[in-house]
């Protein structure tokens, strides 16, 4: 009886040490997860301020959490609030991760940015633009080259967002002397694709109505200024393209967009020449619109290495 008793005591005994061992664990992580997290908002760029409520780690996991996040960009940019990010797996580089996967709960786009397309999406919604967004990336150490695996947007509405890309700096060391953002980037290959679900139906539905017309008589008025531009530009996207947005904006469902140009485009330039010149910014791109009725989108074995 006596060995028992001792036994008992001494599992209760290590029970209660790996317990105080394990809190201390957590404690310790915690402590060097907001250490890092309060290392990297100190390296953002200016014209982005973000705030954090806490942190939370999970031993076993090895991930952590980063809860109650407000972003905020500078001179009247757009405010998001996100409920939780969950950190999935990270690994350390110069300026950017080499590897890092994350997912945000609850992003809600809460003021700020353009008004009037805030307020068009929010009354399309009927309630706050609000959803899910994951991301994976990672980043070669030697060229600097970005793989954008994994890019999703999740509207609550249905309405999805799906990225892949590859991205890399106009120079070799370009992202490590750029105060914490992406500068210069040179875009190599893109995948998007946007399955569409009520948000575009409800705002082609409402600005039809603000325009005291038919959803299908602006679907027509858009597809025809569609063939005008492309008659106009001359060829400026690929075969098929202006055909498939049509198509989108009759019925709602896959439209993907690939962009593979010849030679890389540096995004910067890029933008400022879409402003003075479309068409030429548009063949420099070399744009591929498709689309597909169906919601269903299986794997086509397309994959960023």
């Amino acid at each position: 009886m006596t060995r028992m008793v001792r036994t008992a005591l001494l599992v209760i005994v290590l029970g209660v040490l790996a317990g105080a061992a394990l809190l201390a664990g957590q404690r310790y992580l915690e402590d060097r997860v907001g250490h890092a997290v309060e290392t990297t908002l100190t390296e953002l760029p200016g014209i982005l301020r973000v705030t954090y409520g806490g942190v939370r780690v999970d031993v076993v996991d090895r991930t952590a959490d980063v809860h109650d996040l407000t972003l905020v960009a500078a001179a009247g940019g757009p405010a998001f609030r996100v409920r939780r990010l969950h950190v999935r797996d990270y690994r350390a580089g110069e300026r950017l991760p080499e590897r890092l996967e994350v997912e945000l709960h609850d992003v809600e786009w809460v003021r700020g940015g353009d008004a009037f397309i805030h307020r068009l999406l929010e009354d399309a919604l009927q309630g706050p633009v609000l959803g899910d967004v994951s991301l994976a990336m990672r980043v070669d150490a030697d060229s600097g080259r970005v793989s954008l695996e994994r890019l999703v947007v999740a509207l609550l509405s249905g309405d999805e967002l799906r990225v892949r890309a590859h991205l890399r700096p106009a120079t070799r060391k370009a992202w490590s002397g750029c105060g914490g953002s992406l500068c210069a980037p040179v875009l190599e290959w893109l995948d998007a694709r946007w399955h569409g679900g009520d948000l575009v139906r409800s705002l082609l539905g409402r600005l039809a109505r603000q325009r005291g017309m038919a959803r299908d008589t602006l679907v027509a008025v858009i597809a025809s200024e569609l063939d005008r531009a492309t008659a106009q530009w001359q060829g400026a996207m690929a075969d098929g393209s202006v055909d498939a947005l049509q198509r989108f904006l009759r019925d709602p469902g896959m439209l993907r967009l690939q962009v593979a140009p010849d030679n890389p485009v540096a995004l910067v330039p890029l933008w400022q020449r879409m402003l003075v010149n479309p068409p030429g910014a548009l063949q420099q791109l070399a744009p591929a619109l498709a689309y597909r009725a169906t919601q269903h989108d299986p794997d086509d074995g397309l994959a960023v290495d």
